[in-house]
């Protein structure tokens, strides 16, 4: 049976360490939005135990577990291991300095779209991966199918929109903002999608929802191999910023352009 790997990325605000380092970045870095630093952004409340529960029994095609984190580990892992619900081999820990190895200058960081732009470099990565945040949870038994089909095309879930409207409501905004004393704007979701698709050239974006994410590895690496130039400008903010792209809307927009499958 064909196997994939599952990526979580998680993290623990309130974990005294990582709470200084980000009010370090705080003070050195001011984020251009003012919603990409509440302290709700980094909270852990035990989502990521229900998130693995779930992939576990819902998902056995699922080779290994990955999570993502900054010198970190999430409580009650052991409890699958002791249970005998699944080996130590298939839930491994990666830290920020494995997918960041070369580009350690842009660490710490406190910026999703940065670290999802560095997902495709977890050593012994499957070439197609499931990407799910913390919160992310299956409620049903799962087929691969749902998300890679037998002839490796990845099934993508969204609609589509024009790249556009999203842009000039951006800069509408923008303008507005610059006349109030509080220079940071509210980060826009819709916004960074559709900076991906206008990267590429492209009129329309698929806007995806909060939800698992089929993704491969080869896209990113064929794409940032050419374009490293870009790779360093994204995880050059340490917050989430507007001037950033969605790197899961850049893959989509890639792997749309082969015509592959999109739900």
């Amino acid at each position: 049976m064909r196997k994939i790997d599952a990526v979580i990325t998680w993290v623990d605000g309130s974990d005294p360490a990582h709470r200084a380092k980000r009010l370090q970045a705080m003070q050195n870095s001011k984020p251009l939005s003012w919603n990409a630093s509440m302290e709700t952004r980094f909270g852990d409340t035990g989502e990521i135990y229900f998130c693995i529960a779930s992939i576990l029994k819902y998902a056995p095609f699922i080779r290994k577990i990955f999570i993502v984190t900054d010198a970190q580990a999430p409580e009650g892992i052991e409890y699958f291991f002791k249970n005998n619900i699944c080996g130590p081999e298939k839930i491994q820990i990666i830290d920020h300095t494995e997918i960041f190895d070369g580009f350690s200058d842009y660490l710490p960081t406190f910026n999703s779209l940065s670290i999802e732009t560095m997902l495709w470099r977890i050593p012994n990565l499957s070439d197609e991966f499931i990407y799910f945040n913390d919160d992310f949870f299956l409620m049903s038994e799962s087929q691969i199918e749902d998300f890679v089909l037998p002839d490796k095309n990845l099934v993508l879930y969204g609609e589509f929109r024009s790249v556009w409207p999203s842009l000039f409501r951006a800069v509408k905004k923008h303008v507005i903002n610059s006349f109030k004393d509080n220079k940071t704007s509210k980060f826009s979701h819709s916004l960074v999608q559709a900076n991906a698709a206008y990267r590429l050239g492209k009129k329309h974006f698929l806007s995806s929802g909060h939800a698992p994410h089929a993704l491969r590895k080869s896209t990113f690496l064929e794409y940032f191999s050419e374009n490293f130039d870009v790779l360093t400008k994204q995880i050059e903010y340490k917050f989430r910023s507007r001037k950033q792209f969605n790197p899961i809307a850049l893959a989509n927009t890639i792997e749309l352009s082969k015509k592959l499958t999109c739900r």
